[in-house]
């Protein structure tokens, strides 16, 4: 996929860099094979994949919180989780 190879390629120019994604509705019409595959090769690539998660970032010494919503139209959503 696409998205993949980009992945890969933004890690290999900013190794340094964090990257994180969030599933969406195209990610959840994949079979479920399919798409626990494509996010365990993000994972191998060095994203984080946030599934109503939430993940301390810190730059230039200040911290922020990114909140990883999962898609609602599937119903795979959880703000109280992500949050949490």
């Amino acid at each position: 996929p696409h998205a993949l190879r980009l992945v890969r390629t933004l890690a290999e120019a900013f190794p340094n860099v964090p990257s994180f994604a969030v599933l969406g509705n195209a990610e959840h019409k994949l079979y479920i094979k399919e798409r626990e595959k494509f996010v365990a090769d993000l994972e191998v690539a060095g994203t984080q994949v946030l599934r109503n998660e939430n993940r301390p970032l810190t730059l230039r010494g200040e911290t922020i919180t990114l909140i990883g919503v999962d898609d609602p139209y599937y119903g795979f959503a959880d703000f109280k989780e992500a949050i949490r």
